[in-house]
């Protein structure tokens, strides 16, 4: 835990800690940090002090640091570069994780100012696995570039999501910057039914041509956060910033909430039968 007034870590008093508490009789605390953010969110940090899960559910840090945890998550298996990656490399990565695997350099969504996200203002492109909210603030700049006025249906849409992005990148590097970016992030889900529900509903007016939901490991944890993307949807139909703050915060959306999600920057393994890595 962090003292408000020095910034010093100190130990929390475990007799009001009852998630610390659960959670320590878990999994062995002695190389880590514990914060309690409020009475139901735990953050984790590394020896460093530099957080890297941030969750409601004990049972997410225990899983997580011992690679015991299963997500799903949504794929084209239309899309070449994921063929590639799942059959041939075996694992799939953020495009961070992907460039610093290849040794060439691109812009590294965590140093990009707001406005040269919003902008487009560099040279390079990010890796092409980049998330659909990047592909849009890209789409967005390039319409701004192209037009001053007169948008047609879908480009107004365009603009409309690019504007969210930017705006829940914006509070996340306020409020934790620590946090993985939605830009460069992989959507995850539990292993559950009502969670492969949600994906191919959130999914269901894509351009993927041959969606399905993808059953993975995480292969060395990096950074994830768990949020519940109600908030996200509530703020696009009333802009109130609190709704940001309550999405990087994981608050659930209504108590009981099943519409957790988690951005997962590292690298995954899948565990489908079907691919060829797992037969």
């Amino acid at each position: 835990m962090i003292n408000s007034e020095t910034g010093e870590w100190i130990p929390f008093p475990l007799v009001y800690d009852t998630l610390y508490t659960q959670t320590k009789n878990k999994i062995n605390f002695n190389a880590l940090f514990t914060e309690l953010i409020d009475i139901n969110t735990l953050r984790v940090s590394t020896p460093n002090q530099i957080p890297f899960c941030q969750t409601d559910d004990i049972e997410d840090v225990k899983n997580i640091l011992t690679e015991d945890k299963k997500f799903i998550h949504l794929m084209d298996l239309a899309d070449e570069f994921t063929d590639f990656m799942v059959n041939d490399i075996g694992a799939i990565f953020t495009p961070s994780m992907v460039s610093s695997l290849k040794g060439v350099f691109k812009p590294f969504i965590y140093s990009l100012s707001i406005e040269e996200l919003r902008n487009d203002s560099f040279d390079e492109p990010i890796e092409f696995m980049s998330p659909r909210g990047y592909r849009n603030i890209k789409e967005a700049s390039k319409i701004r570039k192209s037009k001053t006025s007169n948008f047609d249906e879908t480009e107004v849409k365009i603009l409309k999501m690019a504007e969210i992005e930017l705006k829940f990148e914006e509070v996340r590097r306020e409020i934790c910057n620590w946090a993985p970016s939605r830009l460069s992030s992989i959507y995850l889900m539990d292993d559950t039914e009502s969670s492969a529900g949600n994906l191919e509903y959130m999914f269901r007016n894509s351009t993927r041509r041959y969606p399905k939901v993808i059953l993975f490991r995480h292969a060395g944890l990096a950074r994830v956060i768990k949020v519940d993307y109600r908030w996200f949807e509530k703020y696009a139909e009333d802009k109130n910033i609190e709704y940001i703050k309550k999405y990087w915060q994981s608050k659930p959306f209504i108590p009981g909430s099943t519409t957790w999600e988690y951005l997962y920057e590292g690298g995954l393994f899948p565990l489908d039968e079907e691919f060829a890595p797992y037969k």
